[in-house]
């Protein structure tokens, strides 16, 4: 599964790839599951278009935006500056301009009458004639500039410096006259029989009408959610402190609320008036989005009542408080599917890949051989044995923790605290050495000292502590013993 973005509102929802293109993804949407946990029912397109969208129609999405499910899910960036509010406000409205002249050039396209068709062909040929004959007119007289000014340059002696690096550049503006009105002569030849080529054409004319549709409802989704952040955020006192501020972005949600308007009643009509042909695929799709635009108007409206109010009671502005402006780029979504593009799979690959893996083999202990009857293993054994310490078999006696009245139940004396005594070292006299023989070293003693026979008794006399106080609770209390 990946996330991909949906063209129209710029929202990431789950789905599958189906297809991988150059630059494309076939995408088909993921449907909610019935079990999906608390919060993440959004994450499903079905909550942007409703129950009747055919799941089965996979959608074309660019590759930068679509991210492995690994990653989590991309969240979209609001416009927050008025000069990014004027930019989508003018792309949208151009873009409404190119859906009117592809939904013209698609009807014109879709007239059978043969007698129309003939007027057509015959006023593009003659067109044609025309302009080729004044191109190839206007490229000779170029061409004998370009070849008189040239001589006149290598000619030796004929003109000074200055002169001659004049012609030699009027030579070079000639040469690129030469290139631009070949590039206009083969446009007037290829206008020739452009009207029944673009009859063939007619399919990819409603798709381009139908992807100008979608890029405008985009546009105005975008510039809604960047002045309802803006105005309805923390920050928006900044919008009224300066009055062509205020005024620019009054203009901007004015003219908003007209296009939405205007987007409304278009796709009304395209709904109403397209049945079959090549603008059928749209219809659903332009149906929603009129229910959108249909929606936009009022949240619009209240946009423009808050701004108001806003600038009827402005709060005021702690000083040094900046405002905080995030910059609209490339969404953190697009640039890790950037860097991660390499790494997508079709829904096919990767059951394939699932078959095909070999099941995992059985972990076997896989330990080294190890020669016990080596020199290092004896070696090692050895020190082994030399580090160990042996626990003392005597250890001294140590203060009693009992109190008297425990001690008087088990029938013993009470043992008074005492300093553990030293041990006894053992000695040995020394005998002088006679003159001019070698001293004799006494041999090492085997006892250890009796500090470190303190610290190892410590722990058994704690032992022995605890068990006498334990006797003396049990006999307490079963055997009724206490003096």
């Amino acid at each position: 599964a990946v996330w991909a973005e949906w063209p129209r509102t710029g929202r990431w929802f789950r789905g599958e790839i189906t297809e991988l293109l150059n630059d494309l993804a076939m995408i088909q949407w993921l449907q909610r599951p019935t079990n999906v946990k608390g919060g993440q029912e959004d994450d499903y397109l079905i909550s942007a278009v409703g129950e009747y969208f055919n799941f089965d129609q996979p959608t074309e999405v660019l590759r930068v935006a679509v991210l492995p499910a690994l990653f989590s899910r991309p969240q979209p960036i609001p416009e927050q500056e008025e000069e990014g509010w004027s930019q989508l406000m003018d792309a949208a409205e151009n873009l409404t301009t190119k859906y009117h002249q592809l939904r013209a050039l698609f009807e014109d396209l879709g007239k059978n009458d043969k007698t129309e068709l003939k007027k057509m062909s015959e006023f593009e040929k003659k067109k044609s004639e025309e302009a080729i004959k004044t191109l190839q007119g206007t490229t000779q007289s170029i061409l004998g500039v370009q070849k008189d000014f040239a001589s006149r340059a290598k000619a030796p002696g004929a003109a000074s410096a200055l002169v001659s690096n004049f012609l030699n550049e009027v030579v070079d503006i000639a040469s690129d006259l030469e290139a631009e009105l070949a590039k206009r002569l083969e446009n007037a030849r290829a206008m020739d029989g452009a009207h029944e080529r673009l009859l063939g054409m007619r399919d990819k004319v409603a798709k381009c009408c139908l992807d100008a549709e979608r890029l405008r409802g985009r546009y105005m989704e975008e510039l809604f959610n960047g002045l309802h952040s803006s105005i309805y955020g923390e920050d928006a006192a900044f919008l009224v402190q300066d009055f062509n501020t205020t005024q620019s972005v009054k203009n901007t949600i004015t003219n908003a609320i007209k296009l939405a308007d205007q987007c409304w009643k278009e796709a009304v009509q395209f709904a109403a008036e397209t049945i079959d042909g090549p603008m059928a695929v749209g219809c659903e799709e332009v149906s929603r989005a009129a229910t959108r635009y249909k929606e936009m108007r009022p949240e619009l409206k209240k946009i423009q009542e808050r701004l108001a109010q806003v600038e009827r009671s402005a709060p005021e502005i702690p000083p040094g408080r900046k405002r905080k402006v995030i910059k609209k780029g490339s969404s953190l979504g697009s640039q890790i599917a950037m860097e991660t593009r390499g790494y997508l799979r079709t829904q096919s690959e990767l059951s394939q890949a699932q078959e095909e893996a070999a099941a995992p083999a059985e972990w076997a202990p896989n330990f080294p051989e190890v020669d016990f009857n080596s020199q290092a293993a004896t070696a090692a054994f050895t020190a082994k044995e030399v580090q160990s310490v042996q626990r003392p078999a005597t250890i001294p006696e140590q203060s009693s923790t009992l109190d008297a009245d425990d001690q008087a139940s088990l029938g013993q004396q009470p043992v008074k605290d005492s300093p553990p005594e030293a041990p006894q070292r053992e000695t040995k006299a020394t005998v002088d050495p006679e003159p001019g023989s070698k001293a004799i070293p006494a041999p090492a003693t085997l006892a250890i000292s009796s500090k470190a026979e303190v610290e190892l008794a410590k722990p058994a006399s704690k032992e022995v502590a605890c068990c006498m106080q334990g006797l003396g609770r049990f006999q307490e209390r079963c055997c009724g013993i206490h003096s």
